[in-house]
């Protein structure tokens, strides 16, 4: 390396790779097949040396290295694993775009060195100007690698550490961003924001980003520990920040379970919070890694909060950005937020086996919460009876109008005697003395002198109103919970209803978002009012607009609109839209509430339009001459067709009439009130959908 204090820009002189452009999609392993798939690593270090297992999370970081076919972007502070630099001298080798972004501190790190050698640019933040300390590396603007790793022996072998990678091109985008920021030489408070949305869909939840120092991301880690209802357990390898001391001290306070593990050596630092908050009657232990070399390794180098493992919000935080004023204030840094129950599950094994092999801080006097092994009639059983609608606030004029709607999805009929309706603290609001819930069918508990009646409803032994800040469990008479429903404030005489009629998997919703006529309530029946014993109503998704010839370069700017015109939520999982050539995208959630639409671009950032999501192919081949899309089903039969011949540079073609499955598609400014060429996320009139 030829400096190791001033910014170096090292151009590349034995090898010139191609222009940037469109990447084909990448070849990843099915977990990592579809925008918005996650997948996760964490190493296994042990507790002394030769203990430490390979759990392949450099194996991963080569495969996707290997799997690039125009860019790979490594934004990294430590770079001495062979292997992954023999994978980056590949790319480089074959022609992929390659450039990284390091710290002047770790210039003279062997892969640094290497990666010199082979001529591939690199630019590295002055040594003592703060630190550019990412972990992250960016393939063909389609995938991310990041977590607290870095990249060499004691991140893989000797510290424990995760790493993950997300497939989405939205994510990646926002991640070039940053890495143009850093290889243009704009370090820490010198970097600028991109603009929209920094938050995709995953297939259990959302992941949001944030930059540091750019978005001041430890405003993110009091925000959720603000927001924890039952548990914030974390592990991180420095901790100095006062306003997360402050905001764990405040969850505790209020009754959520409280449990950090600290690193060792970053303990001992003057500035650590591992005594103030011991000191604060907050339980916090020390990790028990001793898989160090001299000074190196042995490091719990995790920066990681859960909260609320088990329930349906749970949240992670990862990254690299550990919790201190310069973390967030001054280094080059990431932090994710993930709202996911599985990302929370896999995060919290990790840290309970941590947590077990950890020792108590000699200042701590409070006990520790059991986080890790919860009982198991918290944990959801199979289903077979769900927690379909509740009214928790009956309007002014029916008081004792509360009910609760419990939906089967069992093929036979079930005798309830026995079963409970509890609270926290499996406080009982009802014990089911008789009651027969028939197969496929609704039985409602309703308030003594509700005004509902008939053969489906049970009388309560009293009135119905419950706190709208409780879980409502169901449980079977072995106490098993079988489901669990979270209320929530609504209007009164609005009551809380499943997303998908019958599917406990879907969140309570306010009933009126669920039926395009907006109805209140249903009690008995599906949302939109039919008896339970009709069939569901057929999924209505209409190919509604369609833009082939953006009015330009068509690269990131071709979308096709679809619209939930039925009448009750509907979910596009597994719905493939292709074109003549056999271009497809298979979608995936969210949810589209009826009268939504969602637009689907060939890649690109759109976070400006509503309902916006990107291609699983990177593209959609919309020929401008003509062509047919066709919309399959899950169960593979065609479920809409729309063919078009010719084109106008930036017109769209549009139904005749919004939503409309029947109508035929028009020049959008030939629509009856169009309010100009195209309308993506919006009516043909450029109003809102809902």
């Amino acid at each position: 390396m030829r400096s190791s204090h001033l910014l170096v820009l090292l151009v590349a002189a034995a090898c010139s790779p191609a222009p940037r452009g469109d990447a084909p999609p990448l070849h990843l392993p099915d977990g990592l097949s579809s925008e918005g798939d996650l997948q996760m690593w964490w190493t296994d270090p042990g507790l002394a040396p030769g203990e430490e297992q390979d759990t392949e999370l450099d194996d991963a970081l080569v495969d996707l290295i290997d799997a690039a076919t125009t860019s790979v972007d490594l934004a990294v502070y430590e770079l001495d694993l062979p292997g992954v630099v023999a994978a980056v001298e590949d790319a480089w080798d074959r022609g992929v775009d390659v450039r990284m972004v390091g710290d002047g501190d770790e210039v003279h790190d062997a892969g640094y060195e290497a990666l010199d050698a082979a001529g591939i640019p690199i630019v590295v933040r002055p040594a003592g100007d703060r630190i550019m300390h990412h972990k992250f590396v960016v393939v063909d603007t389609q995938a991310v690698w990041t977590g607290s790793t870095n990249v060499s022996h004691n991140g893989i072998h000797r510290n424990n550490n995760h790493a993950l990678i997300v497939r989405s091109t939205p994510l990646a985008e926002s991640y070039t961003w940053e890495m143009d920021e850093l290889f243009g030489g704009e370090f820490g408070r010198g970097k600028t924001a991109r603009p929209g949305s920094r938050a995709i869909d995953l297939s259990d939840g959302t992941l949001q980003w944030h930059f540091s120092p750019t978005h001041d991301p430890i405003d993110v880690v009091v925000d959720t520990i603000d927001a924890a209802q039952h548990t914030a357990a974390f592990m991180v390898f420095s901790f100095t920040h006062a306003d997360v001391v402050d905001a764990l001290v405040r969850a505790q306070a209020r009754g959520v379970d409280v449990v950090g593990i600290f690193d060792e050596s970053q303990a001992h630092g003057a500035w650590s919070a591992d005594e103030t908050l011991a000191a604060a009657g907050v339980p916090v232990l020390i990790d028990g890694n001793g898989n160090a070399s001299g000074f190196s390794g042995g490091k719990l180098h995790h920066k990681v909060l859960v909260v609320d493992p088990g329930q349906p919000g749970a949240r992670t935080i990862s990254g690299s950005m550990n919790w201190s004023n310069a973390g967030t204030s001054d280094n080059d840094e990431n932090l994710v937020l993930i709202e996911s129950p599985s990302v929370a599950a896999d995060m919290m094994t990790e840290l309970c086996t941590l947590l077990a092999d950890a020792t108590p801080h000699p200042d701590a006097t409070a006990e520790v919460p059991d986080v890790c092994d919860l009982p198991p009639e918290e944990d959801p059983g199979p289903g077979g009876v769900v927690i379909n609608e509740v009214m928790a606030r009956p309007d002014a004029h029916d008081r004792d109008g509360g009910f609760v709607e419990l939906v089967s999805v069992l093929d036979d009929d079930l005798d309830l005697t026995g079963w409970q309706l509890t609270g926290p603290d499996a406080q009982v609001v009802h014990t089911f003395t008789h009651g027969k819930l028939a197969a496929g069918r609704a039985l409602v508990l309703a308030a003594r002198d509700s005004a509902l009646q008939g053969a489906h409803v049970v009388e309560a032994a009293g009135s119905l109103h419950l706190p709208t800040a409780w879980t409502l469990q169901l449980r079977a008479p072995t106490g098993e919970v079988v489901d669990r429903f979270d209320l929530a404030d609504t209007r009164p005489g609005e009551s809380l209803a499943r997303l998908l009629d019958g599917r406990s998997d879907t969140p309570p919703t306010a009933h009126a978002d669920l039926t395009m006529a907006g109805r209140l309530d249903s009690p008995g029946r599906r949302a939109d009012g039919r008896p339970w014993s009709h069939d569901p109503g057929s999924p209505q998704l209409v190919i509604n607009e369609v833009l082939p010839d953006p009015d330009g370069t068509d690269s990131g700017e071709e979308y096709v609109e679809l619209v939930n015109a039925g009448a009750l939520p509907l979910d596009p999982t597994g719905y493939t839209l292709c074109d003549a050539s056999d271009v497809c995208h298979t979608f995936g959630p969210p949810v589209l509430l009826p009268g939504e639409a969602m637009v689907l671009f060939d890649h690109g950032d759109h976070t400006d339009t509503p309902g916006a999501r990107t291609s699983s192919a990177g593209r959609l081949s919309l020929n401008n001459s003509g062509d047919t899309l066709t919309l399959w089903a899950p169960d593979g039969s065609a479920h809409g067709t729309v063919t078009w011949s010719g084109s106008s540079a930036g017109v769209a073609w549009n139904r005749s009439s919004d939503a409309d499955p029947t109508a035929p598609l028009v020049r959008h400014d030939h629509v009856d009130g169009a309010a100009g060429v195209q309308s993506p996320g919006l009516r043909a009139a450029g109003t809102p959908w809902r």
